[in-house]
């Protein structure tokens, strides 16, 4: 009465009646949100000479996945295929048995021979011919990771612990009570199904389920449903036969990641990838070269980094025990210089032909010509350290093409517009620049960043103190700590996720942006806000745009205030907690989609609707706000002021 495949097993390690056969009792899977691709460190600008030997870089160090960390192996059905994401290090015998039957090929063409609605689907035991698997012999158990909603684990064919050999289980449901003893367990869990596989697992499970004659093993005994456990496909009625068995048909390993790469400027870095290295061969000519490279994952989420890549380099040390400062001409006529103080250093690398430098008495090198590109890194820098980039004549722009630091005090650019990255491995205290367009800024915490003109970088950091631009033109911003002011004039395809944010403030139009806050903001001062949305502790699933019930809140967080001075269109906002919300002249008709306000209390809402004034207070649920819109003779249409 301990085995996971066998008929007493299931009723004691589950502890479900006979009763449980009944096909309505089925249940739709819930979605469970996984990590993505993720881009772990920027590739540092490279500088090399002419005819240098190729560069070799493995994508391992920059790209990762966390929804997979060891070995994934793709599974095949005839309704489609889905990864599992096997836990190599947590459970590394139980993997290298799974492997071994892998690699031999005797999973291929097995039967899904047990579903258990809303409990487990079962594999790895029998082939059509109802003939077992062979087995290499049972392998040791390997608890402590729970039989969670979409792990997969080992069946106990023999009962007890220590008795798995080939037959495994996918977990329909939270089955943490197979993590112990009293079940007949524990059933060891070795991996999970990744990303959207868990929609093919599903629509296995929600086959009908029936019994193959004569004496195919796993057709029905006490505990199970009383027609049968075996999925049946393209099943009508009558009796079925073994072309109405689903399989597992293939089993293949493949990579977390794959890879593209592509150079505009082929000439002068022609990439190639091979098993995850990335190689970079370089021409004959010097130049500059951006090389994109995008590593997709199982899930077909896509991240890119683009390197700079400069062939025939001038360079120039600036700071202690190098020069004073580097002067040179950039493209469009600006007479450009870059400095450092402090310790440390700053190397100024220069891309183009025809280029020379000099040394005057004074400290000051000048590099005669027109660079390409310029490329910035700084080595030995402190928190005492400054570095300085300036410009005038010409359109008074300085264009850097990316800049690798450690700690600053300060990055002081406000002539400066960055074409790439910005790396910092450290902490910036303040960071100045004219324009950000085209990269991803990257540093352990940013005290304060100005931005002149547009901000369309990605920022990925701890902390940001505070944030000014003249605009957000798009950008991702990743940051596990909080902010305390973003202000920009306007904000557009801004994606943003923070913990706290102390002050959002936008002169003109916040539109199709995004901002996610897992804890309290306390301010919000916007002209319009248009097709945009702010959560604060809000979990959405399934195109979801408001909360539907208690569950969406993560935590009893706040949105203190939030004043739309001109239009609410198309919008959405919420917080479990909402204080007083002012929106200005709310848009009601939006094309049959539903927008905006929700939250389990708001404390004050006011805005022209229709015409007519809204005026809504101290409101608990839902039945005060129909009241209200009623007494004033609101037809919300898609507006939508939810109590939840």
């Amino acid at each position: 009465m301990r085995r996971l495949n066998r008929p007493r097993a299931v009723r004691t390690a589950f502890g479900f009646r006979k009763s449980f056969g009944v096909r309505h009792l089925i249940e739709p899977l819930e979605s469970r949100t996984l990590l993505n691709a993720t881009l772990t460190s920027a590739i540092a600008p490279i500088d090399v000479s002419l005819n240098a030997s190729p560069t070799a870089i493995s994508l391992g160090s920059h790209f990762d996945d966390p929804t997979v960390t060891g070995t994934a192996v793709e599974v095949g059905t005839q309704l489609g295929n889905f990864t599992i994401a096997l836990f190599d290090q947590q459970a590394p015998k139980t993997v290298a048995n799974f492997l071994k039957y892998v690699n031999n090929g005797l999973y291929a063409d097995a039967v899904i021979h047990r579903v258990l609605p809303g409990l487990i689907l079962q594999t790895g035991g029998y082939y059509p011919s109802q003939q077992a698997i062979p087995s290499f012999g049972p392998i040791p158990s390997e608890p402590g990771i729970s039989n969670t909603f979409g792990t997969v684990a080992m069946a106990l064919p023999n009962g007890g612990p220590g008795t798995a050999t080939s037959q495994w289980f996918v977990n329909l449901a939270d089955n943490t009570n197979l993590d112990n003893s009293s079940s007949g367990g524990p059933f060891t869990v070795f991996g999970k199904v990744a990303y959207s596989g868990m929609a093919v697992v599903d629509s296995i499970a929600h086959l009908p389920l029936g019994q193959i004659p004569p004496t195919f093993v796993p057709n029905v005994g006490e505990g199970d449903p009383a027609g049968g456990v075996l999925p049946l496909i393209n099943f009508t009625g009558g009796t079925p036969d073994i072309t109405n068995l689903v399989s597992t048909n293939t089993f293949t390993i493949v990579p977390a990641l794959t890879y593209q790469v592509s150079s505009d400027n082929p000439s002068v870095v022609n990439p190639s990838i091979s098993n995850g290295t990335l190689t970079l061969n370089y021409g004959s000519v010097p130049g500059v070269a951006h090389v994109t490279v995008t590593a997709t994952d199982l899930g077909g989420n896509v991240v890119s980094d683009v390197i700079n890549v400069g062939v025939g380099a001038t360079q120039v040390a600036v700071g202690k025990g190098a020069s004073k400062l580097v002067r040179f001409v950039d493209p469009d006529g600006t007479f450009s210089q870059v400095s450092i103080a402090g310790p440390g250093q700053a190397t100024v690398t220069l891309l183009g032909t025809g280029l020379s430098q000099a040394t005057s008495r004074g400290g000051i090198t000048t590099v005669a010509g027109t660079p390409q590109s310029v490329l910035i890194s700084t080595s030995g820098t402190t928190a005492a350290s400054a570095l300085t980039i300036s410009g005038h004549g010409g359109n008074g722009v300085v264009s850097v093409a990316g800049i690798t630091a450690g700690t600053l005090r300060a990055i002081n650019g406000p002539t400066t517009a960055l074409g790439g990255d910005l790396s910092a491995t450290g902490s910036v205290a303040s960071m100045t620049l004219n324009a950000a367009r085209g990269g991803t800024i990257t540093a352990a915490s940013i005290g304060r960043l100005v931005i002149k003109g547009v901000f369309a970088d990605n920022l990925d950091t701890s902390s940001l103190g505070s944030f000014a631009a003249g605009s957000v033109g798009g950008g991702a911003w990743n940051l596990s700590g909080g902010v305390t002011t973003v202000a920009a004039k306007s904000i557009s395809g801004w994606t943003a996720s923070v913990t706290t944010l102390a002050r959002l403030s936008v002169a003109g139009a916040l539109n199709a942006s995004t901002l996610n806050t897992s804890g309290n903001i306390n301010t919000i001062s916007i002209g319009s806000l248009t097709g945009s949305n702010i959560y604060a502790g809000v979990a959405l699933s399934g195109g979801q745009k408001l909360p539907a019930g208690t569950g969406n809140f993560t935590a009893a967080d706040t949105i203190g205030s939030l004043h739309v001075a001109k239009v609410f269109a198309d919008s959405n906002v919420a917080a479990e907690l909402l204080g007083r919300v002012s929106l200005g002249t709310i848009t009601l008709a939006n094309g049959g989609a539903a927008f905006g306000i929700a939250g389990q209390t708001i404390t004050a809402l006011t805005g022209n609707a229709g015409g007519k004034k809204l005026h809504l207070s101290k409101l608990t649920s839902q039945s005060q706000v129909t009241a209200v819109l009623s007494v004033e003779g609101i037809s919300p249409q898609d507006l939508v002021i939810g109590i939840v």
